[in-house]
């Protein structure tokens, strides 16, 4: 028999109504009864626990690896900044060249990966493999222009090949130099695939990249074979820069890099320390000489401005020309002449065919003007003249007295207003005059001052156009 309790009261009330507890129950059997609950029953609680507890971590378990798989796709996600290009690499491959900038996606590591090339113009410096050594004072000194010259004269009568850099120059001489490139991929496909891009080791010598040290090292070829062909004073001059970027050029281009040079500059010079104080004494010698030469020239220039105005470049060639002919009797002399007037006088004229549009001006527009001025003053006075002689002729053959009587008139007229001519009045009852004639010295005085001031003007005049001609000479010779 057996007998549940189900009354509310008693001692067992206060543990059956506790919370998260299953109410108990009590089932009492006879002795000898059969037990009827099977084990099974008795482990379902613990089953169904453990399932349920193996069902939440394998959901979050698949979460996790969602969520891994997630983060590994989005990996692929890179920025691409301005002044860069992408290249998408699949399996080792380049799939994609030359994506422009943002947000842009590739299979992640390992089987892909996005390459960030900068397209920009970058710069490298190549410094010592062309320099001598020197010490960090002497680059602090290097860096002053007061101090400069003091860092670079003197050093070692010897270079070491191991530390010494040099250029070797076509006459024979040896100069150094520092320099500065700047560079810019042309392809970023070829550059990637034909240069490597590892990173240098940490304990490298050299932390430059290898397409830097690839760059450095066509460059230093193409500067060693531009000074081979110059003398010292034209590397020092500057004009080894475009041949050795050319050359430089023509080996990336040999080696199919996708890089292409843009400049080679100099950014430093000097010839051998040891004899740099001679050797800028005869650079001082020879910059004196060009600015004066430069100035020379600058005042041959303006000389001819001032004589010829614009037209004085072509004269001076049609000058030089007609000289030439006269000197080797050519027929062609007269008609160069012909131009020559044609272009003083302002007429329209050519040459071999060619118009000559200039304008004549300076002291030769005004002399010409000038000669032109009294050519027509000597004609006007010529006509003038004849149409005098021939009234007075006219008046002659009609009344040869009456002519005769007012030209003398005219000429005692005439006489007596010059100045060196003085009156004297005598009385009309003297029956005998004696005149003691004597020159006035003041007039003498006037008349020699006078004289003595048209020589030394004239005098003048004849200098300034010898001073003129000197000048017009040394300005040709300079040419």
């Amino acid at each position: 028999m057996s007998q549940t309790p189900n009354s509310t009261n008693g001692p067992g009330t206060g543990l059956m109504n506790r919370p998260g507890r299953q109410r108990a129950s009590v089932t009492l059997r006879q002795q000898g009864q059969a037990t009827t609950q099977s084990m099974s029953d008795l482990m379902d609680p613990a089953n169904r626990s453990l399932a349920d507890a193996l069902r939440i971590a394998f959901r979050l378990l698949q979460g996790s690896i969602l969520l891994m798989v997630g983060l590994y796709i989005a990996s692929g996600y890179q920025q691409i900044e301005e002044g860069q290009r992408g290249v998408r690499l699949m399996l080792g491959k380049i799939d994609q060249e030359n994506i422009p900038p943002g947000p842009n996606w590739s299979a992640p590591a390992p089987i892909g990966d996005m390459l960030r090339v900068n397209t920009g113009v970058q710069s490298l410096d190549i410094k010592e493999a062309f320099f001598p050594r020197l010490s960090a004072d002497e680059e602090k000194m290097l860096a002053d222009p007061k101090m400069r010259e003091n860092s670079l004269s003197g050093g070692s009568n010897s270079l070491d090949p191991d530390f010494d850099g040099v250029l070797l120059t076509g006459d024979g001489s040896i100069v150094h130099a520092r320099w500065r490139i700047t560079y810019r991929r042309t392809d970023d496909g070829r550059s990637l695939r034909n240069i490597s891009q590892e990173p240098p080791a940490s304990d490298a010598v050299d932390l430059r990249s290898v397409e830097e040290r690839l760059v450095a090292a066509v460059v230093q070829r193409g500067v060693i074979h531009a000074a081979s062909t110059m003398t010292i004073d034209q590397v020092l001059a500057g004009l080894a820069r475009e041949p050795a970027r050319d050359e430089a050029n023509r080996m990336l281009q040999a080696l199919d890099a996708g890089i292409a040079i843009q400049s080679v500059e100099m950014t430093d010079k000097m010839p051998p320390r040891q004899v740099i104080n001679n050797f800028n004494n005869v650079q001082a010698a020879q910059a004196e000489s060009a600015k004066t030469v430069e100035e020379a020239r600058g005042d041959a220039r303006q000389l001819l401005a001032e004589t010829a105005g614009e037209a004085a470049p072509s004269l001076l060639t049609m000058i030089d020309t007609y000289e030439k002919q006269l000197a080797t009797k050519d027929a062609g002399a007269e008609a160069t002449l012909s131009t020559i007037h044609d272009v003083m006088m302002r007429r329209a004229t050519s040459v071999d065919g060619r118009p000559i549009d200039v304008t004549l001006s300076g002291r030769v527009a005004r002399i010409v003007g000038e000669a032109e001025q009294y050519r027509t003053t000597v004609a006007t006075r010529a006509e003038s003249d004849a149409d005098v002689f021939e009234a007075k002729r006219q008046a002659f053959r009609a009344n040869p007295s009456v002519f005769l009587s007012n030209e003398w008139t005219d000429a005692v007229g005439s006489f007596m207003k010059r100045d060196t001519v003085q009156a004297l009045a005598l009385p009309a009852n003297l029956s005998r005059t004696v005149l003691l004639i004597n020159r006035d010295p003041e007039l003498q005085k006037a008349l020699e001052q006078e004289r003595m001031e048209r020589m030394g003007e004239e005098a003048r005049q004849k200098r300034a156009r010898e001073a003129d001609r000197a000048r017009f000479e040394a300005s040709k010779n300079s040419e």
